[in-house]
């Protein structure tokens, strides 16, 4: 079969909070979300270079590593007093790199046989727009003063307004000609003797009040030592791959790569996790949460982490501007001009009605992967106010469910996981009125209850126990009751604000299976809806159903597809039993990742139907790296595996159930508590087979009974 493979419409490099995004030709300006980016602020705004007044024509161009880019051009044909340049004698390459600024490296080469004169002029902007002014295209013009200091080689480009301060330093660095500055334009004469090499290092920084950001070319082979190093480092902790499918393999590490590219260095955590770029470059409660929970067979301690820093800034008075409640976990920090003029409420805000929720299941799962009690002792006082919030805050209307309503006037309209405008329909297609109670949420809630119960069991407090689980099985018990609509064989999207189902098929639900809210006897029902070809597209299963009147398979949350959403969802089919089910979601989610430039996953894609020869249809605005979207992989192959652990007792428990198409899988170093075991899983006969390679120590892996 002939390769197909889909590129994006830009480049984008990134480390941590910084991100550069071009189109294609390396330019900035051209499409609303390109620019130079650090922590929510846009420093450059346009960019663009010229050979004699000129656009160089684009041979090729690529992201090399996360953090850096290669392009290469050549000339147009170029006519001026002294003489013709033919096109194509002149190759210029670009190269850059990002990490606390950007460098970039120009060298041209004449191949014209001939000595030639030529120009070489860079354009550079800044608008310091917030990023929220960016992705909602209403920027605002700002009064920006601008520079150039000859001695220092630098263009500035300064703004202020009532304390907040940014400021670009655009420098020429190790020129072999001068630079002039001349009507916004820094320009070089360059004369080019036949098969001669010109270069020049251009470097962009940061200042904001408190901090300034230098890569400069002195430090610039110490920058890349530093990255490689932490990601090698990265690479070395983590449980490695080998499978025959190369689709798989290539899959999951490229998914490595984009978490590694997204560690915020700005925590004492080691590993925290931006939720994405460019949109989402910053901790996230509910992505954090959830992303966490999807690499638990690819790094542990990543959990630790973000329960760490999210539990810092758990929620402790009531604020209506951030939405922030006693025990709310917060939903995303900012610190852009907009949240530091306070016109947002993004310090942090809290509008989310489930990362609480999650907080105390990742820390439960974290707690069965590394298996020490004094993980679940040091953030039971966290875990325990989430629980005060579900049941004093979460539910305000004091019938047993979790709702939300935003009451800040910048506020989320709607605080699930969809959590835009117009994510939540009745199957009129009409948009849903808050306050809204999700389907998902109680299936959260319902697990999160469970699981403090195995807490306070374990540490010991069994007077808390009963409590919990009744509280659990009044909830699972009233919620079915509630919410199942038996005319679709499947559950309610949510109730409105009359408390009656929104009978809307999405795929919210779906996750009510890893939840384990599900009766037994209704599991086939709602897997067997969501298999259904209205809602699975045959690369993964839709937001919502095609049936719906606001269906739109190029809308954020009504149609498309969410890798995440779907590998939450495969995983709650394997708990239930449904392996062929699961393979069929992880074949379509693979298949789209071998069609996709470097198999990078992206945060979602259009929800088009799958056909012969054909690929994935970009979302054009999809967060590319993405933290939940990688995060995918490695869930998908957990639920494929039947990865289950109980590092406490130095034991793991697996149930492959391997498809044709994955016809062997190896797992090097995977970790249960300070155990590592190798692990091969393979087919024999039909029947899927698992193998110990190697152990560290004393860990027991057994098939799971049937």
């Amino acid at each position: 079969m002939k390769k197909i493979s889909v590129s994006p419409q830009l480049v984008t490099i990134n480390n941590g909070t910084n991100f550069l995004i071009t189109d294609k030709n390396g330019k900035i300006g051209t499409l609303r979300q390109t620019g130079l980016f650090e922590k929510d602020t846009r420093y450059i705004s346009f960019y663009q270079f010229l050979i004699n007044g000129r656009e160089f024509k684009l041979l090729n161009s690529s992201w090399i590593d996360y953090y850096s880019s290669l392009y290469y051009f050549t000339n147009p044909r170029i006519v001026t007093y002294e003489g013709e340049i033919p096109e194509d004698v002149i190759m210029l390459r670009l190269s850059r790199f990002v990490g606390g600024g950007l460098h970039e490296d120009y060298d041209l080469n004449n191949y014209s046989g001939e000595e030639l004169t030529i120009q070489l002029s860079l354009e550079v902007r800044a608008d310091f727009a917030d990023i929220f002014e960016v992705r909602g295209e209403k920027i605002r013009k700002r009064i920006i003063d601008s520079y150039w200091e000859d001695k220092e080689q630098r263009l500035v480009l300064n703004y202020e307004n009532q304390g907040f301060h940014r400021r670009l330093n655009f420098y020429a660095r190790s020129s072999e000609t001068p630079p002039h500055y001349n009507n916004g334009e820094i320009t070089f004469n360059i004369t080019l003797r036949p098969k001669e090499r010109w270069h020049s290092c251009m470097e962009a920084t940061f200042e904001e009040a408190t901090q300034t950001f230098y890569p400069c070319e002195e430090v610039r082979e110490k920058t890349f030592e530093i990255m490689d190093k932490q990601f090698k480092t990265w690479q070395g902790e983590i449980t490695k791959i080998n499978s025959s499918n190369r689709t798989v393999e290539n899959a999951y590490n490229q998914a490595v790569t984009d978490l590694g590219s997204l560690r915020l260095t700005s925590y004492q955590s080691p590993w925290v996790p931006a939720a994405g770029v460019p949109w989402f470059a910053t901790l996230f409660g509910r992505d954090s949460l959830i992303t966490s929970f999807e690499i638990l067979t690819l790094y542990p301690p990543f959990a630790l982490s973000v329960l760490e820093e999210l539990g810092k800034l758990q929620g402790k008075v009531v604020d209506n501007w951030r939405d922030e409640e006693p025990g709310k976990i917060p939903h995303e920090i900012r610190v852009g001009e907009l949240t530091a003029l306070r016109t947002i409420p993004y310090d942090p805000y809290y509008g989310s009605v489930d990362g609480s929720l999650l907080y105390v299941i990742a820390l439960f799962e974290a707690y069965r992967f590394c298996g020490e009690k004094s993980i679940l002792e040091k953030h039971l006082p966290v875990a325990e106010r989430c629980l005060e919030w579900a049941a004093n805050w979460g539910d305000f209307d004091g019938d047993g469910f979790i709702e939300y309503q935003t009451r800040s006037p910048q506020g989320y309209r709607n605080q699930g996981w969809k959590d835009s405008w117009d994510a939540i329909v009745y199957p009129s297609g009409i948009v849903v009125d808050t306050p809204i109670t999700l389907s998902e949420v109680q299936g959260y809630y319902y697990d999160a209850l469970m699981k403090m119960a195995e807490i306070y069991k374990i540490l010991g407090y069994s007077e808390k126990v009963g409590g919990l689980v009744n509280h659990a099985i009044n909830l699972r018990d009233r919620f079915n009751e509630s919410f199942w609509v038996e005319s679709e064989g499947y559950y309610a999207f949510g109730l409105n604000n009359k408390k009656l189902p929104i009978t809307t098929v999405a795929s919210n639900p779906g996750h009510l299976l890893w939840s384990g809210i599900v009766p037994g006897d209704r599991a086939e029902a709602v897997v067997r809806r969501l298999m259904k070809k209205d809602i699975f597209s045959g690369w993964g299963i839709r937001t919502l159903s095609n049936k719906n009147p606001a269906f739109n398979p190029v809308s954020y949350h009504r149609g498309s597809v969410w890798p995440h959403d779907n590998a939450l969802i495969a995983y709650g089919f394997k708990k239930y039993g449904y392996w062929e089910e699961v393979n069929k979601i992880a074949e379509g989610i693979f298949a789209a990742s071998d069609r996709l430039e470097s198999s990078m996953m992206p945060e979602l894609f259009a929800g088009v139907e799958r056909e012969s020869y054909s690929f994935p249809v970009l979302y054009i605005e999809a967060n590319l790296p993405q933290a939940w979207a990688a995060g995918s992989i490695f869930l998908l192959l957990r639920a494929i595996l039947g990865l289950e652990p109980d590092a406490e007792n130095k034991k793991l428990v697996v149930d492959p159930s391997l498809p044709d198409w994955l016809p062997d899988v190896t797992l090097r170093s995977l970790k249960v508590g300070e155990e590592k075991v190798d692990l091969m899983f393979f087919q024999e006969n039909g029947q899927s087979r698992f193998e110990v390679i190697k152990s560290s120590g004393e860990v027991e892996v057994v098939q799971k009974e049937t």
